[in-house]
């Protein structure tokens, strides 16, 4: 029995190469992610593009805009009821976003740099699953996921985003509790 057992040796070394490489590796790529608390709360509007009103901030604080179109523009430029200007608090935390009046946000204090104080950025999705041969595996891409992510690993999020564009979401800043 031990002879047989000698004679595996180099076989169960064979297998268990690529084994422990296939965990290394998993781990290597899913430990980064399991690791990332971000803790700033940010928020950002749904329902504003190109033509239409939306928010932007002023001296730190949430402000409504008008956008200035002609009125020749304006039978071009329709707005559907899924457009309805929508803001949003993201708590990063419990990755749940919750609508706020312009009042509420008017009270928060906004910091516009892209990246957050405790070092994320706040991604649109990819365009591909990094495989495509078309037609037989085509993704056409996740651009209505959006992520936190820093130099060393990404998180996926929850937004509120609309059906009517993945451009959908504009961001205004992380929340700064002081």
């Amino acid at each position: 029995m031990q002879q047989n057992t000698a004679k595996n040796i180099p076989l169960m070394i064979g297998i268990a190469i690529p084994l422990l490489m296939v965990v290394f590796v998993a781990l290597a790529i899913y430990l980064p992610g399991a690791t990332l608390e971000p803790q700033f709360d940010f928020l950002y509007y749904t329902g504003g593009n190109f033509g239409f009103d939306g928010f932007r901030l002023e001296q730190g604080h949430v402000a409504f805009f008008e956008a200035e179109v002609s009125e020749d523009q304006k039978p071009f430029l329709p707005r559907y009821p899924e457009q309805e200007l929508k803001l949003y608090r993201h708590n990063v935390l419990t990755d749940t976003s919750v609508v706020l009046t312009l009042e509420e946000a008017q009270l928060l204090t906004l910091d516009s740099n892209p990246i957050s104080p405790d070092g994320f950025r706040l991604t649109q999705g990819r365009g591909g699953d990094g495989f495509s041969f078309f037609p037989f595996f085509y993704n056409g891409g996740d651009y209505r996921t959006w992520y936190l992510t820093t130099k060393r690993a990404s998180k996926p999020l929850t937004l509120q985003v609309g059906e009517n564009s993945y451009y959908d979401v504009t961001f205004l800043g992380w929340v700064n509790e002081q």
